[in-house]
């Protein structure tokens, strides 16, 4: 079974957790609800070795990612956009990473213009 959010972010860390913009919010439309919710969510974290924005702007390939949603990847790739990090999940459209390096307690948080879905 899956872990609920909290649980699975309030923990020691280190994650690195891709958080969409209000924007991306409301471009999904009608948001998922109860454990597809919570797939989701956990979809955007990361856990284990913090990817901080210079390193994923070093990338000369993609980087696999396995998120704390269980047997799920995320792609970190280094490209031509704004900031240049993108971030694949199993759409064809990429996130562009818009904001990085928040730093707490026990990892880092860029933000991402899409809410990232993973494949069924």
């Amino acid at each position: 079974t899956t872990p609920k959010v909290g649980t699975a972010l309030d923990g020691a860390g280190p994650f690195t957790l891709f958080a969409p913009n209000a924007a991306a919010f409301t471009a999904l439309g009608t948001p998922p609800s109860g454990q597809a919710l919570t797939d989701v969510l956990l979809y955007h974290a990361v856990p284990g070795a913090p990817v901080y924005a210079a390193t994923a702007l070093a990338l000369t390939s993609p980087l696999t990612a396995t998120t704390a949603l269980t047997g799920k990847t995320l792609e970190v790739n280094a490209e031509g956009t704004p900031t240049g990090v993108t971030v694949k999940d199993s759409t064809a459209t990429k996130a562009n990473v818009v904001g990085t390096n928040v730093f707490t307690a026990n990892g880092v948080i860029h933000v991402v213009d899409k809410v990232l879905i993973p494949a069924p």
